[in-house]
């Protein structure tokens, strides 16, 4: 698959979906209204690719569970 296929077809649609749930959580005031939601897609994906290519620390649960709290409690309304 070329780069412009993942992105059409897998990068783009995820990046949309988890934007789109994160706007919805900001219109009933459970993530303040500034925040932008690409930022937070960027966070959360930046974080994984990061410890991805990190072999001496592992992409786990208890990684993926710390991200989302600390980053939820950053960004709640």
């Amino acid at each position: 698959m070329s780069s412009g296929a993942l992105a059409k077809h897998y990068v783009h649609p995820r990046r949309r979906l988890a934007a789109d749930r994160l706007t919805r959580a900001q219109h009933v005031g459970r993530i303040r209204a500034e925040v932008d939601p690409q930022v937070v897609v960027d966070q959360l994906w930046g974080a994984c690719y990061h410890r991805l290519m990190m072999p001496d620390e592992p992409l786990d649960t208890a990684f993926a569970d710390a991200l989302i709290d600390h980053l939820l409690r950053g960004i709640r309304g």
